[in-house]
């Protein structure tokens, strides 16, 4: 879906109608006015993308779960945490994508941030929805408040400095660990990017004073950043002793 979101966006932003760069837009200096045309292409394009969001959880990612009556499931402990990066992550660039389209339609900052911030939210949030009426899922109000800090992240600085000095990244690097629970780590490494946790690290990356717009002391191309990440888990909260009949390493989980 986050692909999606960047591709469809991408076109918006390249409309030969435009003479303005779409990273321009988010320039307290830049405004003009609402281009109704723009929007229409903007909210068919995200309703677009969350009705197949819709179609997929309930079709195809929910299939051969059966339904349940609405409930909620604690995983706040688990994975040490790397998951609620992940859910803040992804809904910080989802309201970037939204805002930096919506700038392009138009709609002034303020605005922009605001429902840029909601349409990030809800695309990450409806999974919370469905998995509380699913077995083996089930609410998880860590991972709702993880995507209204990864949303807000970006609201907050958008609004009050024009601005993004703190911005979210993501970095991967392979761990070896799927070998040893190919079931929750991926079986390729196509499915390992995604669902492997001990390669991922979540990035704080900050923009020194003096590199902004203006030619300042710090260079603009180098930021500060500081990461988290985990390793040695092979399951959500406690590593087991045998897979697949076989004895696994006693790996410390950090």
């Amino acid at each position: 879906m986050l692909i999606l979101l960047f591709a469809t966006m991408s076109v918006q932003a390249q409309d030969s109608l435009s003479k303005t760069s779409v990273k321009d837009h988010s320039s307290p200096s830049f405004e003009q006015k609402l281009n109704k045309k723009r929007l229409r292409k903007v909210i068919l394009s995200e309703s677009a993308i969350y009705a197949a969001e819709l179609v997929f959880l309930q079709f195809i990612w929910y299939k051969n779960h059966k339904t349940t009556p609405f409930h909620f499931y604690d995983d706040n402990d688990g994975w040490l945490q790397i998951d609620k990066y992940g859910h803040a992550f992804g809904t910080y660039q989802e309201t970037v994508k939204s805002y930096e389209a919506l700038r392009w339609a138009g709609v002034n900052n303020t605005k922009a941030a605001w429902y840029g911030g909601l349409t990030g939210f809800m695309l990450q949030s409806q999974l919370e929805i469905y998995d509380a009426f699913y077995e083996g899922y089930g609410f998880s109000v860590g991972d709702v408040a993880a995507n209204a800090l990864g949303s807000l992240l970006f609201v907050v600085q958008q609004t009050t400095l024009h601005d993004q000095p703190v911005k979210m990244k993501f970095s991967y690097q392979p761990s070896g660990y799927p070998r040893y629970n190919p079931f929750y780590l991926g079986e390729n490494q196509l499915q390992s990017f995604f669902m492997d946790y001990n390669a991922h690290t979540y990035w704080l990356s900050f923009n020194m004073p003096g590199s902004s717009r203006e030619k300042g002391w710090w260079p603009a191309w180098l930021n500060v950043a500081v990461g988290y990440s985990a390793n040695g888990m092979l399951d959500e909260f406690k590593n087991p002793a045998f897979l697949r009949g076989q004895a696994v390493p006693d790996l410390p989980r950090y």
